[in-house]
């Protein structure tokens, strides 16, 4: 039913808000998607702006996101991404790596996946725990570190 309701798109594909897109990412960190998905419907009915989330109260956001796990953490990030976004920003989500890495708590896997699917800019890979795995099997890359095995992968790959 969940799938059906999101068109069959249960990923960052199905925002088109930067917005929503940003807020999702950190929400699906170490969540599955369909429960970060069902956590946003109930969040973004009740904050539908970086504003309106900015002036949220923490505790009533835990209680939204709760099903996402580590919902403590998520919600200081929320709050934090959100504040951050609408004193800095103009209530906008950066549309530029450096601007989107210098918001709280978003690391180069959340600003690739907000840069391509928000604002189609193809600035870098996201590497999660699937592609550190692959990368390393099939010794594309032999680092842990997400931030090295990101370079490592744009020196063998095509921008385009």
């Amino acid at each position: 039913m969940l799938f059906e309701k999101y068109n069959n798109k249960l990923n960052h594909f199905y925002f088109k808000d930067p917005y929503k897109i940003i807020i999702f990412t950190v929400l699906s960190a170490q969540t599955k998607d369909e429960i970060s998905l069902k956590a946003c419907d109930v969040l973004f009915k009740k904050y539908p702006n970086v504003y309106l989330l900015s002036k949220a109260d923490r505790k009533d956001i835990e209680k939204i996101i709760y099903s996402c796990g580590f919902y403590h953490k998520k919600s200081i990030f929320l709050l934090e991404i959100s504040k951050y976004i609408s004193k800095y920003f103009c209530c906008n989500v950066p549309n530029k790596m450096k601007d989107l890495l210098s918001l709280p708590g978003v690391g180069r896997k959340t600003a690739n996946i907000v840069l391509t699917n928000a604002f189609f800019k193809n600035e870098g890979i996201a590497v999660d725990t699937h592609v550190k795995r692959l990368s390393n099997r099939l010794r594309l890359s032999v680092s842990k570190n997400p931030n090295i095995i990101e370079k490592d992968l744009m020196n063998i790959y095509n921008k385009k």
